[in-house]
């Protein structure tokens, strides 16, 4: 029925014939080169495992600044507040006895206080968070 036909291959490249020398060449550089990728990946990891303890350590340090920051802001603007009420008060009793020093002082207090903001005072509170050599900070 069919007939099989053998197709005669040419330009064949023949391979050299492999010495035991080469093949133990060959399996050397194997071996090494297996040694070396094992030493990158463990330096790899070791780098990683920094990268991620740096990370951890950072954001705890971050999360500590922002509660002090958050204290002090609170603080501050609370003292302000009770500050201010207060001159409002002396303004009112002012305005109510008709004493112009009193109104005066009162005015003077509460532009005294609103003039600087403690905003201004929060750049040096986070020279002295990021300063290890601070251990105490007082608001």
């Amino acid at each position: 029925m069919t007939q099989a036909t053998l197709i005669k291959a040419t330009n064949v490249t023949k391979l050299p014939m492999m010495t035991s020398n080469s093949a133990l060449s060959a399996f050397e550089m194997l071996v090494n080169s297996h040694k070396e990728y094992k030493m990158i990946a463990e330096r790899e990891l070791t780098k990683r495992e920094m990268i991620k303890t740096w990370k951890e350590t950072r954001l705890a340090q971050i999360q500590a600044q922002q509660e002090i920051l958050r204290d002090y802001l609170k603080y501050t603007f609370a003292e302000r507040k009770t500050a201010i009420d207060g001159f409002f008060e002396v303004l009112d009793k002012g305005f109510e006895s008709n004493n112009l020093e009193m109104i005066n002082m009162a005015i003077g207090g509460i532009v005294g206080i609103v003039k600087t903001s403690p905003l201004q005072q929060v750049e040096s509170l986070m020279l002295c968070l990021n300063d290890d050599g601070v251990k105490h900070i007082e608001f």
